[in-house]
């Protein structure tokens, strides 16, 4: 099972027709460290969404912040996930 958790994962990261905001959330889920944050150098968000404008980026990560997936210290180097039941309100 865990298995096919991933691979599906994996696909839905690099799928374009994934709204953005969901493939950077679950990009979060699927690498954070245990302090439910993933760390990332400059450029490898880009590289691993396949998505090469920053500012396209930062709109994805502030969107995923509004719903409530990421936590508002979230960027494109670090996704902090939100803690379960939190609205970052």
């Amino acid at each position: 099972m865990t298995n096919t958790i991933v691979t599906f994962a994996d696909w839905m990261v690099a799928d374009p027709r994934v709204p953005l905001h969901l493939r950077l959330t679950l990009l979060a889920y699927r690498d954070a460290d245990p302090t439910d944050v993933l760390y990332l150098d400059p450029g490898d968000l880009a590289r691993l969404v396949g998505v090469r404008d920053r500012r396209i980026l930062h709109k994805a990560v502030q969107r995923a912040v509004e719903v409530g997936f990421l936590d508002r210290r979230s960027g494109t180097t670090a996704l902090r996930l939100a803690p379960v039941g939190s609205r970052n309100d």
